[in-house]
């Protein structure tokens, strides 16, 4: 792995922590931190197969398809806001697949599946352009991958801290939240600048 790669997957992995630093500051504050099996490469059990899906298979695929290969096959003949939105929209309808899941599997009714898909779909748009900032600014597949399989680790933000009996715990999660964005805008200009 060459310096430029290095610089790629420090800079998307602590653009990543910034941005999900109040996902991280509740993991720690709730003691949900779990550090997946290294068996992850070589599943055995089904939790293995799983982490292996989510942490490796899955994060390298979709970075492939559908940043790599789809950037690279579109840029010459379109936009790059083209390129970016064609990007995202099939990144996040890759996913809407869950809903025929939430239908038969879990037997969520209809109208309650749909409004899971959508806010599904508008959670994987984000992060498809947050991924595809990632591979374009880095010029990395592997810092894409690596900031991928990071979030898959970390999860989306949830609210449940609002609920959470010890406020303070609560107004720190909550303010990590606020400056994790914060600081991600401001650190992502810099990256789009070659300040950082």
């Amino acid at each position: 792995m060459g310096g430029g790669q290095v610089v790629g997957v420090i800079k998307a992995l602590g653009l990543t922590s910034v941005l999900f630093a109040g996902v991280i500051r509740e993991k720690v504050g709730t003691g949900e931190v779990e550090v997946p099996s290294l068996r992850a490469f070589a599943p055995r059990t089904q939790t293995e197969f799983m982490e292996c899906r989510n942490y490796v298979a899955a994060p390298f695929v979709e970075e492939f398809v559908f940043r790599a290969a789809t950037l690279f096959l579109l840029k010459p003949h379109f936009s790059t806001t083209f390129c970016v939105c064609f990007s995202t929209a099939s990144f996040a309808l890759a996913h809407v697949h869950h809903l025929y899941l939430y239908l038969t599997s879990h037997k969520i009714p209809l109208a309650q599946s749909l409004k899971i898909v959508l806010a599904n779909f508008l959670i994987h748009s984000t992060f498809a352009l947050f991924s595809t900032f990632i591979y374009t600014h880095t010029g990395s597949l592997l810092a894409a991958t690596l900031a991928h399989s990071y979030c898959n680790y970390l999860g989306a933000p949830s609210f449940d801290f609002l609920s959470f009996d010890d406020r303070s715990l609560s107004r720190q999660i909550g303010a990590a939240h606020v400056l994790g964005i914060i600081g991600f805008f401001a650190s992502a200009i810099k990256v789009s600048r070659g300040e950082w």
